[in-house]
């Protein structure tokens, strides 16, 4: 997988022209877990978490974009039922979106896709409430084949969002975990990943071809170009005269 996203991340670059465009995004996160434990499913609850990524917006002909991605996410979940636990996962995320956007560049438009995911997990931790019996505990969680959480699965996502002209945008994403995490875990014991997150994002390319305004009253630099070539042709036009009058 992560060769696939490497070698797309490539593709993009070097077909990329200039309607491609870098962004930064992040915003709040609201993880889950789907637990089962002995066949029984396991009641939970979404934590507030965050996110934040980069991703690289181009074009593959009309109205349909390739949105390759790296984004840190939190992971995890509230175990409601007795006894109850908190779970907390630190991952990476490399997707690589399909979208749809409406509109015309640079200005307002809606967009909508869907991507493949693979979501990496870096560490984690575990948090036990007291009860009359026990007090607190808490511990870390081992990653990794001989741990308790595998290192890393696979994901879809589905999306929705809306430029708001030129720059900023808003996207709402749903995460949904294909495969399993729990390291040696089978059918009647498993844990799923999911999130819903709200992300507000900023394009830091500029916007148009031909010179397009860039933020901060910046130019692109055909604007610059243009500037340079009006400044030549004035210069030559001044001379004309003296040109004449030899």
């Amino acid at each position: 997988m992560k060769r696939i996203f490497i070698t797309l991340m490539i593709v993009a670059f070097a077909t990329g022209s200039s309607l491609a465009q870098f962004a930064f995004e992040g915003g709040l996160c609201m993880p889950n877990l789907k637990i089962k434990a002995a066949g029984q499913s396991v009641s939970t609850s979404m934590l507030t978490a965050f996110n934040f990524g980069v991703l690289y917006d181009f074009s593959l002909g009309g109205k349909i974009f390739f949105e390759p991605g790296l984004a840190y996410e939190m992971a995890g979940c509230k175990v409601t039922q007795d006894p109850k636990i908190q779970y907390n996962l630190s991952t990476v995320d490399l997707q690589l979106d399909l979208l749809y956007k409406t509109g015309e560049r640079c200005g307002k438009r809606f967009f909508f896709g869907l991507g493949i995911n693979r979501i990496n997990n870096l560490s984690g931790s575990y948090k036990v409430e007291k009860t009359k019996f026990t007090n607190d505990t808490s511990a870390t969680i081992k990653i990794g084949s001989d741990g308790m959480i595998n290192s890393g699965s696979l994901g879809m996502n589905l999306n929705v969002g809306y430029v708001f002209k030129r720059h900023f945008y808003a996207r709402v994403k749903y995460i949904m975990g294909l495969e399993n995490i729990q390291a040696h875990g089978d059918a009647d014991n498993s844990m799923k990943p999911s999130a819903i997150c709200v992300n507000l994002g900023f394009y830091i390319s500029r916007c148009g071809q031909g010179g397009g305004r860039l933020p901060f009253g910046s130019y692109g630099p055909d604007h610059w170009k243009g500037v340079k070539k009006l400044r030549n042709s004035r210069r030559n036009t001044h001379r004309t005269p003296s040109l004449m009058g030899l």
